[in-house]
């Protein structure tokens, strides 16, 4: 998973896919940070678990982009040895009321758990 330094809620159309450049997120920081997540041991343990998961190539292209993009920058700047990432996670089977037939629901109990295996992946060394 990557977080990239554009941030599309500032441009729409054919400017949006030209936002990394000063419209950025951090304007003329870098183009892009990687997770630090150890992601395929945190896809493996939640399969395990029969927990539905799979690798995202990007955090989206607004405010978990942003949230990530910030956190990976910071820890850039300031030299930090971190292991940080962006999990997204679905509604709640009662958030999912009301939605597409095909949005993702998972219950609360199942979400917690999800949560508490990705610590302990990220955790683990």
């Amino acid at each position: 998973m990557c977080g990239v330094r554009s941030d599309r809620r500032r441009a729409s159309g054919v400017a949006a896919a030209a936002a990394c450049g000063e419209n950025g997120v951090v304007p003329g920081a870098a183009v892009g940070y990687f997770s630090t997540l150890p992601l395929a041991a945190i896809v493996d343990a939640l399969q395990a678990a029969s927990i539905p998961a799979a690798i995202s190539n990007t955090a989206g292209t607004y405010l978990c982009n942003r949230v990530f993009y910030q956190v990976m920058h910071h820890g850039a700047v300031h030299r930090l040895a971190q292991r940080a990432g962006f999990v997204h996670l679905p509604h709640l089977h009662e958030q999912a009321i009301g939605k597409p037939l095909a949005t993702p629901s998972l219950a609360l109990a199942t979400l917690v758990d999800a949560v508490r295996i990705v610590l302990q992946q990220a955790c683990t060394d």
